[in-house]
């Protein structure tokens, strides 16, 4: 099957003081474990939990950390797997048990003590239900880390935390007249917040200015890229951007950008309707053939595409090609 047990808390993390072999074998019971995608486990998860080892923002390197599953209406379930016995008619006989619900999505929750010795909290989400997927409204990849406000993962799991740990997270979950002007300083435009995360620094911080998704259509996305030529990569890698609205576009001003981000600013381009061009001389952008992402950016530093692509998805001289999710305000 596609699901991995995968540890919601890494074992390094628990593996520290006089009791760190102890506190590193318990990371190995079930209740540190949940039916996570093999992707997820293996990339996004994994990702937020190299996030949470090398934090650096904490005053002295201790950190108090949650995480667990939460459960939409809608659920799937694991059926037993089958045993070696076989009935009568030499058919395979399900081990006893009953099947166990695959989860919806997982939550992290971080809180540590800022070098200004203040409580400073980080949530986020991961959705692994394709219905629930469906019935969202949000861009980019679907297995996407998302950072939340506490409230949202509190709705989500029916778990109740201290309220420091929602006053503490620096997303808004409300539309209160009393931040009206806060929320237009940082370009906050719709309540509750959701980020969605695809590289550290797309993380929000107190007094962070959003970037946000292009407000008005564009019609414009990433749809493909030459991440791995033949040969050398120096100098040989590009992006192909399409114009799907019936406009002619100007992407004068507008960028790209990869993993780390490395900013590559387009000059003197127009996009006729329904074509698309390849970028051919992006440095300093680097395209890692060990997994990445890109994102388009507007003239005004709006996000009009973001595309992420895994490792096993590379191949030599290959160009990669990405979808295009749509216009989703």
């Amino acid at each position: 099957n596609v699901y991995d047990k995968g540890h919601l808390g890494m074992r390094q993390a628990a593996g520290w003081g006089s009791d760190a072999q102890e506190g590193a074998d318990d990371t190995f019971y079930y209740t540190n474990c949940a039916l996570q995608h093999k992707y997820l486990n293996r990339d996004e998860w994994l990702d937020l939990e190299k996030w949470t080892m090398q934090h650096d923002l904490d005053l002295d390197g201790r950190i108090c950390e949650f995480s667990g599953p939460f459960f939409r209406p809608i659920l799937r379930y694991m059926p037993p797997s089958t045993s070696n016995k076989r009935n009568a008619d030499g058919e395979l006989l399900e081990k006893e048990g009953s099947a166990a619900p695959i989860p919806s999505g997982f939550f992290k929750i971080v809180a540590y003590q800022s070098k200004e010795k203040k409580l400073e909290v980080r949530a986020f989400i991961i959705e692994q239900d394709e219905q629930s997927k469906a019935n969202l409204s949000f861009k980019g990849d679907p297995l996407q880390v998302f950072q939340v406000t506490t409230a949202e993962v509190e709705e989500l799991t029916g778990l109740v935390f201290d309220e420091s740990l929602a006053n503490a997270n620096p997303l808004y979950h409300r539309d209160s007249p009393g931040t009206n002007d806060e929320r237009n300083e940082l370009l906050v435009r719709d309540v509750p917040e959701r980020i969605g995360i695809v590289r550290p620094s797309d993380m929000v911080n107190s007094g962070t200015a959003r970037t946000p998704w292009e407000e008005n259509y564009s019609g414009v996305f990433i749809s493909g890229a030459l991440i791995n030529p033949k040969g050398s990569d120096s100098g040989k890698e590009w992006v192909s951007i399409m114009n799907m609205s019936d406009d002619v576009v100007s992407l004068d001003g507008w960028m790209l950008q990869d993993q780390k981000p490395r900013t590559k600013t387009i000059e003197g381009i127009e996009l006729q309707p329904a074509s698309a061009i390849p970028l051919k001389n992006i440095p300093p952008m680097v395209l890692r053939n060990t997994g990445g992402a890109i994102t388009l950016l507007n003239k005004k530093k709006e996000i009009v595409d973001i595309v992420r692509y895994k490792k096993e998805d590379v191949k030599e001289g290959i160009p990669n090609l990405f979808h295009y999710i749509g216009y989703n305000n």
